[in-house]
């Protein structure tokens, strides 16, 4: 695909087969996400990610003690979070 081509009705103003940087394809993947998120309403993205909920919920009660196991998962967040923001 010539540079600046439309494909799909967009224009990506690259080369087809362009390789991209891995912060690339994470932006690209974010872009995609948004574009999503905004055609749907309130109770349609509550319905996207209903089973991914549960099976978290699962994940946790399939845990000896599902209240400890969510605040670990909680937590870890927490600290990637902190990392992430650090810069380390």
């Amino acid at each position: 695909m010539p540079r600046g081509s439309v494909r799909g009705g967009r224009d990506y103003g690259g080369e087809q087969g362009m390789t991209l940087t891995p912060e690339q394809r994470s932006l690209r993947a974010r872009v995609a996400a948004q574009s999503r998120w905004a055609k749907l309403n309130e109770e349609e993205r509550r319905e996207a990610t209903q089973a991914a909920r549960e099976a978290q919920l699962d994940r946790f009660d399939a845990e000896p003690n599902p209240e400890a196991a969510r605040k670990a998962h909680m937590l870890r967040l927490a600290l990637a979070s902190s990392r992430k923001r650090k810069g380390g």
